[in-house]
């Protein structure tokens, strides 16, 4: 298995950012919508880790639903377990619990909050992700997309793996 460091993944995300722009700035011109940025971000994102999967919305913990009880951000009321989740991309092992990084991403147009920051949290230490990441897409006409403005990792790793 593919040892990365943190540098190693912010590197190759940036990269497969900095292409995005470059192939798909109408995208983030014409105010898409996120998941539409999301999927070519991904497509981006498959040659700079070959050794992984790499996936939108992904909601399986092998064959169960993905969940993270510690995040309690707009639970349903039938959901009394945990709170069922949909990360944005997600770099893992399909059928494993070997998941290198979480990606969650918002338009510039509906910025973050602290309710992703706190999923980001959530997703890090209740599903055992390596690494967390937020894309922040500057969208409509005057965006200006920048990979060190808007790729970023708000907490460091203290996982192993």
């Amino acid at each position: 298995m593919e040892t990365l460091t943190e540098t190693q993944i912010r590197r190759r995300v940036e990269s497969a950012y900095r292409l995005f722009v470059i192939r798909d700035r109408y995208l983030l011109q014409c105010d898409a919508n996120e998941r539409s940025l999301t999927h070519k971000l991904a497509e981006y994102l498959v040659p700079q880790f070959p050794h992984w999967d790499v996936d939108c919305e992904f909601n399986r913990d092998g064959k169960v639903p993905k969940s993270v009880p510690s995040w309690r951000g707009n639970i349903s009321p039938s959901d009394t377990q945990a709170k069922t989740v949909f990360p944005d991309i997600i770099v893992h092992k399909r059928g494993s619990d070997q998941n290198l990084l979480v990606i969650e991403a918002k338009k510039s147009s509906t910025a973050a909050t602290s309710e992703d920051a706190a999923k980001l949290a959530a997703y890090r230490s209740s599903l055992a992700y390596r690494f967390v990441c937020l894309v922040v897409f500057p969208v409509g006409p005057a965006g200006r997309p920048r990979a060190a403005d808007d790729v970023s990792f708000p907490y460091r790793s203290t996982l192993t793996g």
